[in-house]
């Protein structure tokens, strides 16, 4: 249990230093974000403490509510599983096998987090190389004629669809569980995509799922100096990449540290699977537990959202070039989507501002709701803006209208910019004004 306690702190960790998120605006957040890095080194270098382990699992989903509306998926799939983890720990307090229900739920939310993944996928701007994802992230490694390949969208979703199948089988686990954490880690190796976080994740997820049998073989090939060195590295980058978060460098600096922190922990991992592919196990035993269920049920509420328009952020659907807006989608498999709510059919187009954070947005076809727009000019009160809402031209709303928006909202109802085009471009980010 020790590997996978490190494991998800080492998730956590890399969530903190890898943020693009200032400290200077909220200190409450400010608090709550670093606490949760430092909570996660110590974690990691005292795994058998049940008090560092739930005070890291409750700061993160803390800082989640209490900060910035903005949220990825990776951290939507961290706030599930350390409120699980709370709730093993707490209601099953004292009883020794309280972590193995947990592990039980992060492998369900894996299976959970890959067919979602897969699902948005299955849209016809993915499958199309001149406006796939798939080709933006392989076109930042390869010559564009490679790139532009139509291929390289089929091969996600194939290596997407076999990872979670073949850990679902017994007798080829060991592969699935190889074949997966290497294609996370050749995805965070992609610096500009800032994929570190999302992969550590899924990395924690993955050997939650890995044969008890390899992982105490895995475990025997780190013991004594060996393991001591790694640990020293390891936990010695990661201080200097909490100290690149508190004392605010460039992002792009801080990206390198977390790469190289993440990588000299994950790489071993990936060769270590590798040597272990062909154990084979016994088969998952499925104990009902009211966490894992809660925690699958979250998980599948939450994926499914874009389809009901309660939002499309942080639902499983990063890098898919999915649309859900407005009652239409460009999923191959449905002909609409099922509004519960309308803040996507009500949009504004910024045409001017004076603030660099919105010079995005004129001229590049992308509007976002109405919404979000007015909660950045009710915290941004300095800003200057001219945009189109509803056919007419506006410059800044008044405050009482600013007012009608609140922060559950904001958090609740998170979506991303909509295309304005027909067919759905890569959005690599939120865009500057989140």
């Amino acid at each position: 249990m020790t590997h996978l306690v490190r494991a998800w702190a080492m998730a956590n960790l890399i969530h903190a230093v890898a943020s693009p998120l200032p400290l200077d605006g909220d200190p409450v957040f400010a608090v709550l974000e670093v606490g949760t890095g430092v909570l996660a080194m110590a974690v990691w270098r005292w795994p058998g403490s049940v008090r560092w382990i739930l005070a890291m699992a409750i700061a993160q989903p803390l800082a989640l509510l209490l900060g910035p509306p903005i949220w990825g998926s990776h951290a939507a799939v961290l706030g599930i599983l350390n409120l699980a983890l709370v709730g093993v720990v707490v209601l099953r307090r004292g009883d020794p096998q309280a972590l193995s229900r947990w592990v039980e739920a992060g492998r369900y939310l894996l299976l959970v987090v890959y067919l979602f993944s897969v699902f948005h996928k299955l849209n016809t701007a993915f499958l199309d190389p001149e406006t796939s994802c798939a080709t933006a992230l392989v076109s930042e490694i390869l010559p564009h004629g490679v790139a532009s390949w139509f291929g390289w969208s089929w091969l996600t979703l194939l290596l997407e669809t076999a990872i979670p199948v073949l850990v679902l089988f017994r007798r080829v686990r060991g592969f699935g569980i190889a074949l997966g954490l290497t294609f996370h880690f050749l995805l965070s190796c992609i610096a500009t995509f800032h994929f570190a976080d999302f992969s550590s994740v899924m990395f924690a997820l993955l050997l939650m799922a890995s044969p008890q049998e390899a992982m105490e073989a895995w475990r025997s090939m780190w013991k004594g100096s060996r393991e001591a060195k790694w640990d020293a590295v390891v936990f010695g980058s990661a201080a200097v990449a909490m100290l690149g978060r508190l004392l605010a460098w460039p992002s792009d600096w801080r990206s390198v540290v977390a790469l190289i922190l993440w990588s000299g922990y994950a790489l071993p991992w990936v060769i270590a699977a590798f040597r272990m592919r062909k154990v084979v196990v016994a088969s998952w035993q499925v104990r009902w537990h009211p966490v894992w269920l809660v925690t699958v049920l979250v998980a599948v509420l939450n994926g499914a959202s874009p389809y009901f328009e309660i939002k499309t952020a942080y639902s499983f659907n990063m890098y898919s070039n999915l649309r859900t807006a407005q009652g239409r989608t460009n999923h191959l498999l449905l002909s609409g989507t099922w509004p519960l709510v309308r803040y996507q059919f009500d949009v504004a187009e910024v045409l001017e501002s004076n603030r660099a954070s919105l010079l995005a947005y004129p001229g590049s076809e992308y509007a976002r709701p109405y919404l979000q727009r007015a909660s950045y000019l009710r915290d941004h009160p300095e800003t200057q803006i001219r945009f189109r809402r509803g056919g007419r031209l506006w410059d800044r709303p008044s405050r009482v209208e600013l007012a009608e928006y609140s922060g559950w909202q904001e958090r609740l109802h998170m979506y991303r910019a909509i295309d304005l085009r027909d067919e759905q471009r890569c959005l690599r980010g939120w865009m500057e004004a989140h």
